[in-house]
């Protein structure tokens, strides 16, 4: 036990060694770098590196003038607590920086269904300026969400679907504070959280990327498809198409005439 006396020991605060003095007991967490003690004589440890204490000092009784006549030190090693807590720390503070920069609307809501944060994003895609704008029906009771969906997420199952909204009609009868207008079509997966007790809801986390775009790329390429397949079933030349191979992938009902087969046999030949 090589080393400086309870009151000479640098790793105790002024405050603390007032204290003990005072006749009161003092408690702290103290972190040491055990290989630095050791190098500058301070301690005689066997171990390396660094340790995380946690050290209850009691004065005992009292001798002369009121003085303690001794002290007793409780030291409790919390290294692997405190590295548990730090590893906690860092994964949120991870999850905290991917949540607020996802280029993917995301809320997260507890147990009950209630809305706690929203990234940027998710703000974004319905115009809202704060968290309090998401006030609205709870998630389980949320109308534009189906009695299916309400059901596989009442039972911890993952819910994944796309879906049409008319913001208008949203906020004229449901509450909502959207800030954008119009109808949007939206992606959405609802992931029920586990919480810190085995079979304990912890919540839900809302994933939701606006396809708006891609949805309206889709219905002017299923028209523009539509109008090519009205002009070239009516026009009364023979219009086909091959594909790299020369192999036939459409042929117009003109083909019966020029060549005697129905489109059908044609295809794929």
């Amino acid at each position: 036990m090589k080393g400086p006396t309870l009151f000479q020991d640098p790793v105790s605060s002024q405050q603390a060694r007032r204290r003990l003095r005072a006749g009161r007991t003092v408690s702290s967490e103290v972190q040491i770098d055990l290989d630095e003690a050791n190098r500058t004589g301070l301690y005689n440890a066997t171990r390396t590196g660094t340790v995380c204490l946690r050290v209850t000092v009691t004065p005992l009784g009292t001798g002369r003038e009121g003085a303690a006549s001794g002290y007793l030190a409780l030291v409790e090693d919390i290294t692997e607590r405190k590295k548990a807590q730090e590893d906690l720390r860092a994964s949120e503070e991870r999850f905290r920086t991917i949540f607020e920069q996802s280029p993917i609307g995301a809320i997260v809501y507890d147990s009950a269904g209630v809305a706690l944060s929203a990234n940027k994003a998710c703000m974004d895609i319905f115009g809202l300026s704060g968290l309090a704008d998401l006030e609205g029906p709870l998630l389980l009771s949320d109308p534009l969400m189906s009695a299916g969906a309400k059901r596989r997420l009442a039972a911890g199952k993952l819910v994944e679907a796309e879906t049409e909204i008319d913001l208008d009609e949203a906020k004229r009868t449901h509450s909502y504070r959207y800030g954008r207008a119009g109808r949007i079509f939206v992606h959405l997966t609802v992931t029920p959280l586990t919480g810190a007790k085995k079979g304990e809801r912890g919540g839900y986390l809302a994933l939701v990327e606006d396809i708006t775009e891609r949805k309206k790329a889709e219905e002017a390429l299923r028209a523009s498809e539509e109008r090519f397949r009205g002009l070239v079933e009516t026009t009364s030349d023979w219009v086909w198409e091959v594909d790299a191979k020369g192999v036939y992938t459409y042929a117009s009902p003109r083909v019966k005439k020029v060549l005697g087969y129905d489109s059908e046999e044609l295809v794929g030949k």
